[in-house]
C-alpha cells in the first residue's frame, strides 16, 4: 500500500476553504495495491491546529502522517474497511483531544437535493439540513 500523494491545487482548495467536495479528498478511501485490488484503507484529515493525530480503531492506534505544513494528516489502514474510528489530536497548544472525524459518515444529501437547495427551489430543507437523530 502506497501513500497518496494529494494534488497541490486540492490542498491550495481544501486549506482555503473552497474545495467543491471535500468528502473526495478526506476522510475514509480505499486503497487500490499493485494488481488493481482492494489492498486496505486510507483515513485523510485536515487538521491545521495539529501538532501529531492518530487513528485510534478498536483499541489500536494509528499514527498518522503529516503532509508538509498544510494540516493534511494520512494514516495507512488494513482492510477491512471500518467507519468507526476516532481521531486522537494532539494542538499545538493545549490537551489530547478525541473527535469523531465528520468526513467518515456518508453524505447525507443526494445529488437532486442539492441542485434544487442551490437553485432556490428546494422547499423542504427542513427535512435534511439542521440537525436529526439518526440511527446507523
Amino acid at each position: 500500500m502506497h501513500q497518496v500523494e494529494f494534488d497541490p491545487e486540492e490542498v491550495k482548495q481544501i486549506t482555503g476553504g473552497y474545495h467543491r467536495d471535500a468528502f473526495r479528498v478526506l476522510g475514509p478511501h480505499e486503497v487500490l495495491g499493485e494488481d488493481g485490488t482492494v489492498s486496505g484503507w486510507q483515513v485523510r484529515a485536515f487538521l491545521p491546529q495539529a501538532k501529531t493525530v492518530a487513528v485510534v480503531l478498536g483499541g489500536e492506534v494509528h499514527e498518522m502522517i503529516a503532509d508538509g505544513d498544510a494540516g493534511l494528516f494520512t494514516a495507512n489502514l488494513p482492510l477491512p474497511l471500518r467507519r468507526d474510528y476516532k481521531l486522537r489530536v494532539t494542538p499545538a497548544i493545549g490537551d489530547l483531544i478525541e473527535i469523531d472525524d465528520p468526513y467518515r459518515f456518508p453524505v447525507q444529501l443526494t445529488d437532486d437535493e442539492i441542485h434544487y437547495h442551490a437553485e432556490g427551489t428546494h422547499f423542504e430543507t427542513y427535512g435534511t439540513f439542521g440537525a436529526h437523530l439518526v440511527t446507523c
